[in-house]
């Protein structure tokens, strides 16, 4: 009678295994806070947009200057925003990069053992 099988490599596919699954929540978070961000600079763009002050009457210098100082912070946080945008985009690509590594590496021992 022949001896079964013993895939001396299980603990190696089960570590890759687990590693894969970290991979997949790393990329899952930058997803996420890309989405976030993008949403945030829409959110920004429609208040720049749509919440301009409405002055009645006679307008004073300083609700002027008030308005001013709003719109120009909407603005900055506008280019913050997508400056930070850029940066998780990277770091997206770069988590998708080593998400399709790892489970590369996976499915290579998974054919080995079959």
């Amino acid at each position: 009678m022949a001896k079964k099988f013993k895939f001396r490599l299980e603990k190696v596919l089960e570590y890759r295994e687990v590693l894969r699954n970290e991979k997949k929540k790393e990329l899952y978070i930058k997803n996420k806070a890309v989405s976030d961000a993008e949403d945030r600079i829409a959110q920004l763009t429609n208040d720049l947009l749509t919440k301009r002050p409405a002055f009645e009457g006679g307008v004073e210098a300083q609700e002027l200057h008030i308005s001013a100082d709003y719109l120009t912070r909407i603005k900055a946080l506008i280019e913050e925003t997508k400056n930070s945008l850029e940066i998780l985009k990277f770091e997206a690509e770069q988590a998708k990069d080593e998400y399709i590594e790892a489970v590369k590496e996976h499915e290579s021992l998974k054919v080995l053992k079959a």
